[in-house]
């Protein structure tokens, strides 16, 4: 995941407390949704969670993307499963078997 624009003047971050033995990060950019973000004691990105509006137009809904697994390429690191669950439902998976970076 591109952590990059974390360093916009405009972002906004905010250290939360530990939950489940991972550190969040909450985080604030005018391009995207309020996100909070959970590494684990590796400083590995292995969850995100944030609330964006419903696509049938009404009300919110709480996303969460599981990242497991990392494999890598010319530098570049990338989880080899995505999993996105909205309000506790799965909702989308992908499963990574070969990384080129070119």
């Amino acid at each position: 995941m591109l952590l990059a624009p974390l360093e916009d003047a405009k972002t906004v971050l905010r250290r939360e407390p530990d939950r489940d033995g991972l550190r969040i990060l909450h985080v604030e950019h005018p391009g995207a949704a309020p996100a909070d973000l959970y590494f684990d004691t590796g400083a590995a990105l292995v969850r995100l969670e944030n609330t964006v509006p419903a696509a049938e137009g009404t009300g919110r809904v709480l996303q969460r993307f599981d990242f497991d697994g990392a494999m890598a390429a010319n530098g570049i690191r990338w989880p080899k499963t995505i999993r996105i669950t909205q309000d506790g439902k799965p909702y989308f998976e992908l499963r990574i078997a070969t990384l080129v970076v070119e």
